[in-house]
This record gives structure tokens, C-alpha cells and sequence, in this order.
């Protein structure tokens, strides 16, 4: 006699299928060549001081899925490298201009680095942090905090 509704063990981390995860036809080579496209035009964009057209680039159809794993850590780097080259005090400025959509996707991009540390400059992330949640508010933070799709692991 169980008490349990639910089989746990049918949960295990082999088992489990992220229901976006077959979502995509594309391939893991075709995702990076994206991502790699777009790194191309981001950079242009920040040798042009626009940093507002390099980050909305670079937020712009994240890869989503484990099997894009190399990808996510690429568009991450690339999100990063973006969020580094803005001025404290335009970081305000950028920030608005985003829509509620990259306003999320932001702030999935500043947990990982948050999460990452020794990889990371924390100071900048937590003020792009207090910027976003300025603008957006702490619909933002949930919204990050309960959505399935994620930027990496």
C-alpha cells in the first residue's frame, strides 16, 4: 500500500524529456551557427558604440535545450561581453528600451552569471540586476524563476 499519487521514481533525471526539447528540427551544428552569426553582428554593433542594438541582438532567440549546450554557453559569453562593455551609468538608458520579453531573458543571462562567480563580475550583474527589476519589477524575478525554459544548466 502506497501512500504516494505520484511515481517519484519515474522522475529520475534519464527519464525526464523537457517538453521543449523536441521542439526544434534543428541540429546542434545548425544552433551554433546561429549563435556564431550573431556574435558577429553584436560585436560590429559594440565596435560601433551601439551597445542597444548589440544587446538586443544578443538576447534575440536564446538557444533553449540540452543538446544545445555549447551554444548556450557561447550566447552566454556573448550576452556577457555586451553587459561588460556598457557604462554604469547607461546601463539605466539600455535597460529601458528592452521589451518585457528581453527584459526576462536578461535576467535568466544575470542569474547564470550570478550563479558562476569565479567566471563573472558579480558587481556589474547585480547592477544591470537593480535595473532590470526597476524597470520591469518583481514580475520579472518570478517570471525568471518559474519559467522551464532555461539558458543553460
Amino acid at each position: 500500500m502506497s501512500h504516494r499519487n505520484i511515481d517519484i521514481d519515474a522522475l529520475t533525471e534519464d527519464r525526464y524529456v523537457e517538453e521543449f526539447d523536441n521542439l526544434t528540427t534543428q541540429s546542434a551544428e545548425e544552433v551554433e551557427a546561429q549563435v556564431q552569426a550573431k556574435a558577429s553582428a553584436v560585436r560590429s554593433a559594440l565596435m560601433g558604440n551601439n551597445t542597444q542594438v548589440a544587446l538586443a541582438a544578443a538576447l534575440e532567440n536564446p538557444p533553449y535545450g540540452r543538446q544545445f549546450r555549447s551554444a548556450q554557453d557561447q550566447n552566454g559569453q556573448l550576452v556577457m561581453d555586451v553587459l561588460s562593455s556598457v557604462r554604469s551609468s547607461d546601463i539605466a538608458g539600455v535597460v529601458k528600451a528592452l521589451s518585457p520579453e528581453q527584459l526576462d531573458t536578461l535576467s535568466k543571462y544575470i542569474y547564470h552569471g550570478l550563479a558562476h562567480p569565479a567566471t563573472y563580475n558579480c558587481g556589474t550583474l547585480l547592477s544591470w540586476h537593480e535595473k532590470v527589476v526597476d524597470a520591469g519589477g518583481l514580475g520579472a524575478i518570478v517570471r525568471v524563476l518559474t519559467d522551464n525554459k532555461t539558458i543553460s544548466a
